[in-house]
Formats: structure tokens, sequence, C-alpha cells
């Protein structure tokens, strides 16, 4: 009786476990949905903020952010995954989880790794795009022209190193392009000031360089901060997993001991037996009935009689 007991404590103690942490991975996986959506805008505002410029500016810059929006919709069939598997209590389907919880983790780091290798190649890998864009400004292409002036109105620079290359350009250039464009003059609103009140002296290679550090810089941090949320609920899930396969081998090693022990015996003693006896083809022949003596006849009797006398004479 108090071997039952204890065997029944302790398999309420592991159930008691199992439900607690089914409520924690459950609770995980709402924070995972919710880093699932973050990844998405904020990815998808870091390739909008890039897609301005990326005629003027290399477009391998937004790949970091583009893999890290489409990350977040990988992360909702996850959860999904993860939800109906905790349910179930199946233990194939929560290992198949924490198998792609792994993958998305190595995802992330590949990510924040690839933004800063990227932010360290800047503006040196930025300069001969930026350059090439500058000159088809002065051939004066629509597109060209409208970026630009865009950036430079936008961002406050002026030429690609300084505004003493409208200058140089302009002085070589057979085109009629004025020597400053408008887009690099702070405009002033009060109407008794002049227009122009001062040009811009920052390089546009400089400040596109650091607005695309600074992007790189979100997508990076963006990137590690998922990964430590998401290393989180990891290891409740393994957990998970670990508790559920001790369940199953309490539950059998349960069954085993309660099995009656007769069982047992005659499984042994059935293969003991030999295979003749065993067999059911084989049938055993009926065995025949003794047969009675005979009773002698009179005509023995008187024989044996007369023997008797013979011999006694």
């Amino acid at each position: 009786m108090n071997e039952f007991n204890f065997v029944k404590k302790k398999k309420m103690k592991l159930t008691t476990k199992i439900k607690c942490l089914k409520y924690l991975v459950y609770a995980y996986i709402i924070l995972l949905a919710l880093v699932g959506a973050c990844q998405i805008v904020i990815g998808g505002g870091l390739v909008f903020m890039h897609t301005r410029y990326s005629k003027i500016i290399d477009n391998a810059y937004h790949w970091p952010a583009l893999v890290l929006m489409l990350s977040g919709p990988l992360v909702f069939v996850l959860c999904w995954f993860g939800w109906t598997s905790a349910m179930k209590k199946n233990r194939l389907y929560l290992s198949l989880f924490s198998v792609g919880l792994v993958i998305l983790l190595c995802v992330q780091f590949w990510i924040c790794g690839w933004s800063v290798s990227m932010r360290e190649s800047l503006p040196t890998a930025a300069e001969y795009t930026i350059t090439n864009s500058f000159h088809d400004y002065f051939r004066n292409q629509s597109d060209t022209n409208h970026i630009w002036n865009k950036l430079q109105t936008d961002v406050k620079c002026c030429g690609i190193y300084s505004v003493m290359d409208y200058r140089h350009a302009s002085s070589g250039a057979k085109s009629v392009a004025p020597a400053i464009p408008w887009a690099c003059c702070s405009r002033s609103e009060d109407p008794h000031e002049p227009f122009c009140k001062h040009v811009f002296q920052r390089g546009c290679l400089e400040a596109l360089s650091d607005d695309t550090r600074k992007s790189l810089l979100v997508c990076a941090l963006t990137a590690i901060g998922c990964a430590v949320l998401q290393s989180i609920g990891l290891f409740c899930a393994i957990q998970l997993v670990i508790l559920l396969g001790r369940a199953t081998s309490f539950d059998v090693e349960r069954h085993e001991s309660t099995a009656p022990p007769r069982t047992t015996e005659r499984r042994e003693q059935k293969e003991l037996t030999p295979l003749a006896s065993s067999s059911p083809s084989k049938k055993k022949a009926p065995s025949l009935p003794v047969p009675l003596p005979t009773i002698p006849t009179s005509e023995k009797m008187y024989k044996e009689r007369l023997h008797q006398e013979k011999n006694g004479n």
C-alpha cells in the first residue's frame, strides 16, 4: 500500500511539471509570434528606406533586412506547429519544433553577422555606384535627377564628397547644367530672407553611408534581440520533450510491475515443452484397452488334472 501511494505521488508530481511546462510553452509561442511581427515591421521598414535610393547605392545592402522580413512568416508557421504539438503532447512534433527553433536561431545570428560585415565595408563598397550615378545626373537622366534631388534635400548633402564636385563636373561637362542645383540649398520659409541661405557642405557619400550603417545596425540588433528571445523558450520546449519521455517510460514500468506473474511462467513452460507435443497437426493416437484374461475351457482343465495324477503316481 505504501509503495502504491509513493508511485501515485510520483505520477502526480510528474503530471504537474508537464502541465506547467506546457503553459510556459504556450506563453513562449505567443511571445514568438510577437517577435515574428516585429521582424516583419522592422525588416519591411528598412527595406523601404533602402529602396528609395536603390539606384544610387548598391542594392546588396537591403538583403539582410529582406531576409529578416521574410523570416517573420516562417516564425508564424513555426508558432502554429509548436502550439499544435503542445496541445497533443506529441514528443516527435515537439522535437521537430525544437529543431526548427535552432535553425531559426542560426538564421538570426547569420543575419546579425552579415549586417555587421556589410556595415564595415562602407563607404568603400558604395563609392563606385554613387560615382556612376552622379555622372548620370549630369547627363540629365530623369530618374537619376529625381533621386539625387530627393537625396540631397532629405539628407541635406551636396555632391559625392562635397559641393566642389558640382563645380569640377560642370566645368568639364558639355551640358548646360547649373553649377550647384537648388537641391543643395538650405531653403528658408521666411519670404524676406534669400531663397538659398547656404549650401550643404557635406558629401552625399558620407551621409548615405551613415544612414546605411544605421539601417544595418538596426537590422543586426533586431536579429540578435530576436535570437535571444527565441532561445529562452527553446529550453522550455526541450524540457517538455524530456518530461514527456519520462512519463511514457514511467507508464511502461508501472504496467510491467502490475502485470500478473503467471503469464511469464506459462510462457516459459510453453517454450520448454518439445515441439512434437505442442504441434497441433500431430494428434496422439488413442490407447487400446488392455485385453482381459481368457477363461480356460473344460477340456483344458481335464488334461491338466490327468497330467497332475500321472506325476503323483
